[in-house]
C-alpha cells in the first residue's frame, strides 16, 4: 500500500478528526475529514478510509457511519479469582548492563534499552536485540543525542524503532531494518516525548504540535509516508498512548455523544487489515467512563479509568461481553494472544480472558515491573533489595 486517503465534508469544531496526505504533498488540495459529536440523540458522522494500492493519483470520496456502541455502567468490583503459578519456565537475559529501560517484544525477538552509570548522568544509552532462539543479546545502537537516552523501544517483523531523547525537547525517531541492519532517522520531534507503537510497516505515535494541540501520526516505514490521523485538543487524551497490535490501531478520544464530558470517553479502533473495495471503516466503543491507554488484539480491549493514578481500575472487554474489572491499582499492562498481562504490587500476572484464568508469571521475592507482551511471549524486568542490577526476564507461554 502506497498511501491512505481520507475524505468527507469540511467542518471545524472543538474535537475533530483531521486527516492529511503525505507531508511531501501537503501543499496540494487536501481532503480533510472532520468528525463532530452532537447531542446523545443525534446521529454520529464518522470517517471512511480509502486505501489506494500502488502508484495512483485517484482519490475517491465516500462517507461511512460505523456503529457507536455504548456500554452500560461499569462494574466497580473485581471478581476474586484463584491464582495459579506459572513461573517455573522463566528465563533470564544475561547482560553486563546495570539498568534496564523500555522493552519491545515480537515473537522470538526482544529489544530493550539498557546502560550502566551514575544516576546523575544519562544511563540508558544502548539498544540491544535478544533472540530467544539463540539466547544471545547483540548491541544494535547507541544514543546520539547529547545527554540522551534510548526510550520507547518497539520491535516488529521488519523493524526496530526507538526514540533518542534528552527528555527536554530534543527527540529523534530512528528505525533499524532487521534485514539490512541499516539505521535511518525517521524524523525529529520537538516538545514532549512521543509515544511509539509498531506493527508490520506501520508506526504510530502521538506528538505535541502546539501548546494546546497534539497529533496522532501514522507512518509507513517502507515508503516514509506520514499521515496525521487525529488532532487532540484535549490534553488528557494526548497523554494516552495509542495501541497497535495485529493491525488493530486503537486510541482513546472524546465521547462523540458527550464531547464536553471529561468523564466519558470513546475507544476508536481501526482494523488496518480489513478493507472491502478499498474502504476501511473504524468502530467506536463508549464503555461508560473515562478511558486511558486502551490496548487491543482484535478480539479483546483493555484500559484503565484514570491517567495512571494509584487507584486506577483495569478493565477488559472480550467480544460482545460486558467489561470486566480485572484489578484496581494497575498502571502498567500489555495484551498478547488471548491474555492480558499486568503488574499489580510489583507482581506480574497474566489473565486468560477466554477461560477466566489468572496466573502468576514472576517469582516470589522479586520486585517485577513493566510487562510487555506479544503473541505468547512476555518480558519484564525485576529488582530486589539485594540485587546489584536490574534483571530482564521473559516467559514463553505454551
Amino acid at each position: 500500500m502506497r498511501g491512505i486517503y481520507f475524505s468527507n465534508k469540511r467542518r471545524r469544531l472543538k474535537n475533530r478528526f483531521t486527516f492529511l496526505k503525505n507531508k511531501r504533498t501537503r501543499k496540494r488540495n487536501l481532503n480533510i475529514l472532520a468528525i463532530s459529536a452532537g447531542a446523545i440523540a443525534a446521529a454520529v458522522a464518522l470517517l471512511c478510509v480509502i486505501l489506494i494500492p500502488g502508484n495512483t493519483n485517484t482519490v475517491e470520496s465516500a462517507a461511512a457511519s460505523p456503529p457507536l456502541i455504548v456500554s452500560s455502567s461499569l462494574t466497580s468490583k473485581a471478581t476474586p479469582r484463584p491464582v495459579q503459578n506459572m513461573y517455573d519456565n522463566n528465563k533470564k537475559i544475561n547482560t553486563s548492563e546495570k539498568q534496564i529501560g523500555d522493552i519491545g517484544v515480537y515473537r522470538e525477538g526482544i529489544a530493550f534499552a539498557a546502560g550502566t552509570g551514575s544516576i546523575d548522568s544519562p544511563l540508558l544509552k544502548t539498544l540491544y536485540y535478544y533472540s530467544t532462539l539463540t539466547q544471545k543479546a547483540d548491541k544494535i545502537a547507541i544514543s546520539k543525542v547529547k545527554y540522551g537516552e534510548i526510550a520507547e523501544v518497539c520491535i516488529g517483523e521488519n523493524w526496530i524503532v526507538w526514540l533518542d531523547t534528552d527528555w527536554h525537547g530534543n527527540n529523534i525517531l530512528y528505525k533499524y531494518e532487521r534485514k539490512t541492519k541499516k539505521i535511518t532517522e525517521i524524523q525529529k520531534c520537538n516538545n514532549n516525548v512521543p509515544k511509539l507503537r509498531l506493527h508490520g510497516d506501520w508506526l504510530v505515535w502521538t506528538e505535541q504540535a502546539e501548546k494546546s494541540l497534539d497529533r496522532l501520526h501514522l507512518v509507513a516505514l517502507d515508503s516514509g509516508e506520514d499521515i496525521v490521523l487525529y488532532e487532540f485538543t484535549d490534553p488528557q487524551y494526548a497523554m494516552s498512548a495509542p495501541s497497535l497490535y495485529n493491525e488493530n490501531l486503537i486510541f482513546a478520544g472524546p465521547d462523540p455523544g458527550k464531547p464536553d464530558d471529561p468523564n466519558s470517553s470513546a475507544i476508536y479502533t481501526f482494523d488496518l487489515s480489513k478493507n472491502t473495495n478499498g474502504e476501511l471503516k473504524p468502530t467506536t466503543y463508549v464503555p461508560g467512563g473515562y478511558v486511558h491507554e486502551p490496548v487491543g488484539n482484535g478480539e479483546a480491549i483493555a484500559w484503565i479509568d484514570t491517567n495512571k493514578s494509584p487507584t486506577a481500575k483495569l478493565y477488559l472487554k472480550y467480544g460482545k461481553e460486558a467489561p470486566r474489572l480485572i484489578q484496581q491499582g494497575v498502571t502498567s499492562y500489555s495484551i498478547g494472544d488471548e491474555y492480558l498481562v499486568y503488574n499489580y504490587k510489583m507482581v506480574i500476572y497474566a489473565y486468560f480472558y477466554k477461560t477466566d484464568t489468572l496466573v502468576r508469571l514472576s517469582e516470589p521475592g522479586m520486585q517485577s515491573i513493566q510487562p510487555v507482551a506479544n503473541e505468547n511471549t512476555v518480558a519484564w524486568y525485576e529488582t530486589s533489595s539485594n540485587a546489584e542490577s536490574d534483571i530482564l526476564k521473559y516467559c514463553i507461554m505454551e
